[in-house]
């Protein structure tokens, strides 16, 4: 991921290659957007409070699903406890991995 702040907008990160999952930080944060293009087949996008990523059946703090080709987006924000991982998953009520088909763009502070 790469890593840009400006104080206006907060902390940029954005993926470097496509990629399942990331971990966008380490400690308590507040995810202000995320967007994400999705290159696979129809899935769904999860935000997860964790520090690392979490384990398949994990239940995520957030869903929405991504169709194949589409670019889908959050853009309320929300405030992670622990951290901040953001993954795909074929399925929507808990984690399961999906394959390294999405571009991550968030902004939190």
């Amino acid at each position: 991921m790469n890593t840009l702040t400006q104080p206006s907008i907060g902390r940029q990160i954005h993926s470097s290659a496509l990629e399942a999952g990331h971990l966008i930080e380490a400690q308590a944060c507040r995810l202000l957007s995320l967007l994400v293009t999705n290159t696979g087949p129809d899935q769904y996008i999860q935000v997860h409070d964790a520090l690392e990523a979490p384990a398949n059946g994990s239940v995520p703090l957030f869903v929405f699903p991504i169709g194949t080709g589409q670019v889908g987006s959050l853009d309320t924000p929300v405030r992670l406890l622990t951290g901040l991982y953001v993954c795909n998953s074929t399925t929507a009520a808990t984690k399961t991995a999906g394959a390294d088909d999405c571009w991550f763009l968030t902004r939190n502070n």
